[in-house]
């Protein structure tokens, strides 16, 4: 957990650095728009796996019994 926290503590200023140059001069927005475009791939990836997973499990136990 401390180990995940620090790499995003590196993210954080890299975005903050984003934000802050004259990529973005100022507005957060794109990189916002960007953190929420990952989190809904990160969550949505997360979410088919388990679901994927928990029928593998269900499966399994039908076929053992």
């Amino acid at each position: 957990m401390i180990c995940i926290a620090g790499i995003f503590n590196l993210v954080q200023e890299v975005l903050d650095h984003l934000v802050n140059s004259d990529i973005f001069k100022g507005n957060p927005i794109p990189v916002d728009a960007g953190l929420l475009v990952a989190s809904i791939l990160l969550g949505g990836a997360i979410w088919g796996y388990v679901g994927v997973q928990s029928r593998r499990r269900k499966n399994l136990r039908v076929d053992i019994h």
